[in-house]
């Protein structure tokens, strides 16, 4: 979505820029060395809007959650390809699709990412807006966005034009729906082989103080248009990544919506990573104790002593691999600070007990914690609950987490929680126990956590 450059972007100069990209990267593949017989080739290829595109961001190339993708999957030069362009529609990326350049393109990709449908209903929104604020037809998106800004307060009425405006967007639903739908097919045709992954669209007002009205004109839009998305996936087998639900009430953590921008910041392409993550590994997303544990690890295998410790915290979804393709678990790798604060803040949300009290969103609280971190949250929240220390500002989210520490994390959550385990008894479920003081890898957390979980 584009709030700002959707009137001057056409349907037609998006395929074309879209379309050079394409035909450079064939150029690129054709003089490529192929790979070697029997190897599988793995790559990603983005589709989609502005949130796709990295509108927004400092550094696009590594901060959108594409880019983040390809690293995970270990991906570089022609083997990935973000071809989302600002301001693309349902209608702009069909069009696209049906070009002979991308229907090739499209057969010789293995994982295809795709988010779209806001602009769909931006350019109505956008009149709207500017009825409610007696502005011209033609004010330019920019004049729009100053005008919000210097009276916040107009923000009820431009939510009440929408609210009342709501049978305008039934044509436009239904458009999206059956353009959805050809996409869909297309792909599928052209790859039938791909695994691919289109994700729902997010309210970019929920819990924004003043978008109260506009949150809920777009929430009943958004919330049939998700809809149409869930639908088509059975019929032609894409997967659904849930990001409505991953953003839901959190618009000012995870968007520009403070400045009236709608796009995703840092931290929200680091939400939208961690949710296709999830999809392409099939972490489960919520805990689920009757759940078949299928193991998606290539280095966990069923005669490891950790196996049924990896079971119980991936099927809890507490603990998910450290790479794409193949998904890998890392049971060797060291338990860093950060890794120990995120297991235990994804606990909390299994918990019956309200844990910790919120921090003044306006408080420098770390020197080496960045805010759009995929850890920041985790150890905000541990820091607070005393599961972490921090000193003069350094919370060393990268340093290792003893045997023994680790031990005391568990037992020292426990206790907030209301239970009683012995540190002792958790670190027991460790064969071959090196000192203690040693620093915990991951197959070892998995283990004493495992053993810890009934209890919590």
């Amino acid at each position: 979505m584009n709030m700002t450059n959707l009137r001057h972007t056409g349907q037609k100069n998006i395929t074309q820029k879209i379309l050079a990209l394409i035909l450079a990267a064939a150029l690129i593949s054709f003089f490529a060395p192929a790979a070697a017989a029997g190897e599988a080739r793995e790559d990603l290829l983005v589709l989609g809007d502005s949130i796709a595109a990295g509108y927004g961001l400092a550094d696009p190339d590594t901060e959108t959650y594409g880019a983040k993708l390809a690293e995970a999957m270990g991906l570089s030069g022609q083997d990935y390809q973000n071809l989302a362009q600002n301001g693309a529609t349902s209608g702009s990326l069909l069009e696209l699709l049906k070009t002979p350049e991308m229907a090739a393109a499209l057969s010789a990709h293995t994982t295809i990412v795709v988010s779209i449908g806001g602009n769909d209903i931006l350019a109505p929104v956008f009149a709207m807006a500017k009825q409610a604020l007696g502005l011209a037809a033609d004010t330019a998106n920019e004049e729009l966005q100053a005008a919000l800004a210097e009276n916040p307060s107009a923000l009820g009425a431009v939510g009440a034009a929408l609210v009342a405006n709501q049978a305008q967007f039934v044509a436009i639903i239904g458009d999206f729906a059956e353009n959805l739908a050809e996409i869909a097919e297309l792909i599928q045709t052209a790859s039938p082989e791909a695994r691919v992954y289109i994700q729902t669209i997010y309210d970019p007002f929920g819990g924004a103080p003043g978008f109260e009205t506009l949150s809920f004109a777009a929430s009943i839009v958004l919330g049939q248009m998700n809809e149409a998305i869930a639908g088509g996936a059975a019929d032609f087998g894409y997967s659904v990544v849930d990001i409505a639900s991953a953003f839901a009430g959190a618009a000012l953590m995870y968007t520009n919506i403070a400045v009236f921008d709608i796009h995703p910041s840092v931290a929200g392409h680091a939400v939208i990573f961690d949710e296709i993550y999830a999809a392409i590994c099939e972490i489960p997303e919520k805990p689920d104790e009757t759940a078949v544990f299928e193991n998606p690890f290539a280095d966990v295998g069923e005669d490891a002593w950790y196996y049924e410790g990896v079971a119980a915290v991936y099927t809890a979804g507490l603990m998910r691999g450290v790479s794409l393709d193949p998904c890998l678990f890392a049971p060797d790798a060291g338990l860093t600070r950060a890794m120990a604060a995120t297991i235990f803040y994804r606990l909390k949300d299994t918990s019956e007990v309200t844990i910790g009290l919120q921090f003044n969103d306006d408080e420098d609280l770390f020197d080496d914690v960045p805010e759009g971190a995929w850890y920041y949250d985790a150890v905000k929240w541990a820091v607070q609950t005393g599961l972490l220390s921090v000193s003069d500002g350094i919370a060393d989210p990268g340093g290792a987490v003893g045997l023994e520490k680790f031990a005391f994390m568990i037992g020292f959550y426990a206790a907030l929680v209301g239970a009683d385990l012995d540190a002792g008894d958790i670190i027991a479920q460790i064969p071959a126990l090196p000192e203690l003081s040693a620093a915990a890898n991951r197959a070892q957390a998995a283990a004493m956590l495992a053993y810890a979980l009934p209890a919590l």
